[in-house]
């Protein structure tokens, strides 16, 4: 269950024993839907994705944790462990759009152990740098790893789409066969969604 009146519907994910708190989601290819999700949780002004991760052991390449998005759109959020050494939690309204980057976190977590990924974007809080061209910031989006700030840049929003939310995975383009794209080799617990942006306190 995702709160009221929003239950997560499995496809070829599982539950298990031995969660972050009790129960995980055990992703294997599989992944977990939101239902009546796709008018919800989009990112509109302050805005919080929070998520246990616990990556399986030998588990490599692109693999997205939590996504409200749909590959070649230009519209949306989702977090992933995008290469070997490189996680990410990315939202913006253009291919353009800045990046909570993290080189060097990914040696941490094939570990086998639970580490805590925190995504906020922040409206109105404008960075330092230039936007890129064409592109107006509207925001800055943070990526928090156990605990520490991991990134920080610039971000174009209000984020809206009809997507639904996927746990473990994210939504293919149409044109490239539809479906889903990289999915998570892992276990998952605890996401929230907060339509707040929290503090590392």
């Amino acid at each position: 269950s995702v709160g009221p009146n929003h239950d997560a519907v499995l496809n070829g994910a599982s539950i298990q024993l031995g969660g972050r708190y009790g129960q995980a989601l055990r992703c294997t290819g599989g992944y977990a839907e939101v239902l009546n999700s796709g008018a919800l949780f989009n990112a509109v002004s302050n805005f919080t994705v929070s998520v246990w991760v616990k990556k399986a052991p030998n588990a490599d390449g692109e693999m997205v944790i939590v996504s409200k998005h749909r590959r070649e759109d230009e519209s949306g959020y989702f977090m992933e462990f995008k290469t070997d050494d490189w996680t990410q939690f990315w939202l913006g309204n253009s291919e353009d759009s800045s990046q909570g980057t993290t080189p060097g976190f990914q040696s941490d977590m094939d570990d086998g152990l639970w580490h805590h990924w925190v995504g906020v974007y922040r409206h109105g809080v404008l960075p330092a740098e230039s936007p890129p061209p064409g592109v107006i910031y509207t925001g800055t989006t943070f990526m928090y790893l156990d605990g520490r700030e991991a990134g920080a840049e610039g971000s174009e929003g209000p984020v809206t789409n009809s997507h639904s939310v996927l746990f473990g995975a994210v939504h293919q383009d149409p044109n490239l066969g539809g479906g889903i794209a990289y999915p998570l080799d892992g276990w998952l617990d605890d996401v929230r969604v907060y339509s707040r942006a929290l503090t590392p306190e």
